[in-house]
């Protein structure tokens, strides 16, 4: 292969796993090719979102006569990810981080907790199978193939979902070393992931089996055919697809200054199968107000774990009147969830398919005193008989085999 010819393959590589990724975690945690001061590259992709940093580096591996990898190549991928570790970590080198979104901003590690290791290898030609968990130069680090990547980015397509596979997955095989069993996947990783999918995204009955000890942990190679073709599997892909309203009204976050930052977050940390549910109960409130005649306000409560969201609908609102109903509503949520401290607040118009008017708002709300409690039912009685859900039961399961 000439060397122009394998640049574009690289390149065409790098592209592919930028857009995966994208995709996954939206473009603005996505940073493509950071640069050290003295402008040498660090690594392929680095995502960073919140307290989480995900080093990836890609490479397109030269085959040998008897299409077995070459270690060189795949060593070589494993060293850049440690030296890119290092810089990051160990050096504390200045990065200045940039992407079309965000502009530009300087890489804080100190601000890092959790970091997830990836070498991706790729190839076109079938290929003896890689190793998918490498601990190299004291970094864990995970290995996929091209097969897998795509499967895992599109299966596993949010911050959320995608990095608690990976940390579950570094514990369990430190759980097997800890007991010294062997583990023997046949096929590609996407069976272990169809393992973990299929109980409840846990490895626990493979770690410890309520009657037995295992000698070898054996994982079945059609796993992911089986999943793949079956039809509850297929509805379960269906049944998300109106969670991508959820993904559509994070997009729109990035305008929402000054609080962009934290919301966008907060809601990106949502995984697939709770925006599914948020997204349901977004859609159904707007459509219900679109139809509505007499009110000209609706507004619904919902928790999600740590942090409570309030939806509010308006056909026309002067300005006081909306910083009202946001404080009101806003305080409303805090009795209603009082474990919450997180409120975020999403208007949107009547109009359910202009997006053009979302407004978003951030509060933080502690405990109130039981006089400031008396007046915030005193405040939300003074805005009408309008329409209100707060305790609507969500029968939803992600499976339904």
């Amino acid at each position: 292969m000439a060397n122009h010819e394998f640049t574009d393959k690289w390149k065409s590589g790098e592209a592919f796993v930028h857009q995966l990724a994208f995709d996954t975690f939206m473009i603005d945690w996505c940073y493509p090719n950071p640069k050290l001061p003295d402008g040498k590259e660090l690594c392929d992709l680095l995502v960073v979102f919140d307290d989480k940093a995900i080093i990836c580096q890609i490479e397109n591996l030269k085959l040998k006569e008897w299409i077995a990898h070459n270690w060189k190549d795949v060593e070589k991928n494993l060293s850049q990810v440690a030296w890119a570790n290092r810089q990051l970590f160990d050096l504390k080198t200045l990065i200045v981080l940039e992407n079309s979104r965000r502009g530009k901003e300087t890489f804080d590690p100190k601000k890092i907790n959790r970091i997830i290791n990836i070498s991706i290898l790729l190839w076109e030609e079938p290929l003896m199978p890689t190793s998918i968990y490498e601990e190299y130069k004291q970094n864990r680090i995970h290995v996929f193939d091209e097969p897998f990547s795509k499967i895992i980015f599109e299966e596993l397509n949010t911050i959320s979902d995608f990095v608690q596979y990976l940390v579950d997955e570094e514990s369990f095989f430190d759980a097997i070393e800890k007991e010294r069993t062997p583990l023997m996947i046949w096929g590609g990783e996407e069976n272990l992931l169809s393992y973990y999918l299929l109980n409840d995204r846990s490895f626990e009955s493979l770690i410890n089996p309520k009657s037995w000890k295992p000698t070898m942990i054996l994982v079945d190679g059609t796993l992911w055919e089986h999943i793949d073709s079956q039809d509850w599997y297929k509805q379960k892909k269906k049944d998300d697809e109106i969670s991508f309203v959820w993904d559509n009204i994070i997009d729109c976050t990035h305008e929402c200054w000054p609080w962009y930052e934290i919301i966008a977050q907060i809601l990106a940390y949502e995984n697939r199968f709770t925006r599914r549910i948020l997204s349901k109960t977004y859609i159904d409130a707007h459509q219900f107000f679109a139809k509505d005649k007499e009110h000209n306000i609706n507004v619904r409560y919902l928790a999600s774990q740590d942090r409570s969201y309030v939806f509010l609908f308006t056909s026309w609102f002067s300005e006081q009147a909306y910083k009202n109903a946001l404080q009101i509503h806003c305080e409303y949520a805090k009795l209603q969830f009082p474990q919450n401290n997180k409120i975020i607040w999403i208007h949107a118009d009547k109009d359910p398919m202009d997006n053009s008017k979302y407004a978003f708002c951030y509060l933080e709300i502690d405990e109130f005193a039981e006089e400031q409690k008396q007046k915030i039912f005193e405040n939300r009685k003074m805005t009408g008989n309008i329409p209100i859900w707060w305790k609507r039961e969500i029968h939803e399961i992600e499976y339904n085999r």
